[in-house]
């Protein structure tokens, strides 16, 4: 069962979800973004059906799963409730989004549309990517199978990565290779919460 969510714990999450978008965490910018960023709905969406998962009251989880479902099938995403998703997830376009319900996925990632992180069933790596804090994923990256993916770390577009990242590294190709150590600094903002 998963550990028990305070409100206040789903709040905070929230907000650091929103001042990922601009550095801002009011109520205007709230009801901006949940108009016209898809991706802000999908991590809001997420959020609340999580925390009532977390909570056990199923009547309320199936709603908020239920408009979670919707909104992955208008969206061409697959973003499973299990999913472990640390605070200010920042989603930039959540079109063509597969991530595995086992995944773990750190504090200030960003993630880009097409992207895959996905399970491996066969093989030495069987089971799911664990990504870092502060991990940027590009447009159409796919993560297979049990690696784990460093703090600080970039990939690049269309990168597959099928091993582990060490912390800093700048990753691109297929399959991805090691480029530089520079890190996701310039593409992670908005992190001083």
């Amino acid at each position: 069962m998963k550990k028990k969510m305070k409100l206040k714990e789903l709040i905070y999450l929230i907000k650091t979800d929103l001042y990922r978008y601009d550095g801002k965490k009011d109520f205007k910018t709230f009801l901006y973004y949940l108009l016209v960023q898809y991706g802000f709905q999908l991590s809001l969406l997420y959020r609340i059906a999580y925390y009532y998962l977390a909570n056990g009251k199923k009547i309320r989880l199936f709603f908020f799963k239920t408009l979670l479902r919707i909104l992955c099938i208008i969206h061409s995403t697959d973003l499973h409730l299990p999913t472990k998703i640390g605070k200010g997830i920042f989603i930039s376009h959540s079109f063509g989004m597969a991530i595995s319900g086992y995944a773990e996925i750190g504090d200030y990632c960003n993630i880009s549309h097409q992207v895959t992180i996905g399970r491996a069933s066969r093989g030495g790596k069987i089971g799911v990517p664990k990504i870092g804090n502060k991990v940027y994923i590009g447009p159409g990256v796919v993560m297979i199978g049990n690696i784990k993916i460093g703090n600080n770390v970039a990939i690049g577009a269309n990168a597959v990565v099928t091993k582990d990242v060490p912390d800093n590294a700048v990753v691109a190709g297929v399959p991805a290779k090691i480029l530089s150590y520079n890190g996701s600094t310039g593409y992670i903002n908005n992190t001083d919460f």
